[in-house]
């Protein structure tokens, strides 16, 4: 759900959040319905920017669940070899959600991926422990490294 109704719904989310001693953060995983531990991904359903039809080998273009506006909070990840910044081996230059994903899903360490659509950023993550806070953030498309299907 996305407008002034979805505004309203978080708004009140968080408020009622705080008022119980949580932190906005907490309140927005709420409201997108992810909790912590597990995956953050079990109620996405569609993909976010449409998806393109599935490419034999490809991880990246099975139709997974990705998640808009929302990344993981910034005190429970930390940033892996191959993000747009803050590693040992960044790699700043510009890509698309698959391409994204695809550095994901090719970074031993990346369990979580960040995309920024207008400028094409990419952030490869890995969380610190089993707490999956969410946040919501505009111009962010969020998706779990892809796993490559045991036959």
């Amino acid at each position: 759900a996305r407008g002034p109704a979805a505004a309203a719904a978080l708004t009140a989310a968080a408020a009622a959040s705080r008022g119980a001693g949580g932190s906005p953060a907490a309140a927005a995983a709420s409201f997108y319905g992810f909790g912590s531990g597990g995956s953050p991904f079990s109620g996405a359903s569609a993909p976010v920017g449409g998806g393109a039809a599935a490419v034999a080998g490809d991880v990246c273009s099975d139709g997974r669940a990705f998640a808009a506006d929302i990344e993981p909070a910034d005190d429970t990840v930390v940033h892996v070899d191959g993000s747009a910044c803050c590693s040992r081996a960044p790699q700043p230059a510009p890509t698309d959600r698959r391409g994204c994903c695809q550095r994901c899903a090719g970074s031993p360490s990346c369990e979580v991926f960040v995309w920024q659509p207008s400028v094409g950023s990419c952030w490869l993550l890995r969380w610190k422990d089993s707490q999956r806070t969410l946040a919501p953030a505009r111009d962010r498309v969020m998706g779990e490294r892809p796993t490559v299907a045991v036959q």
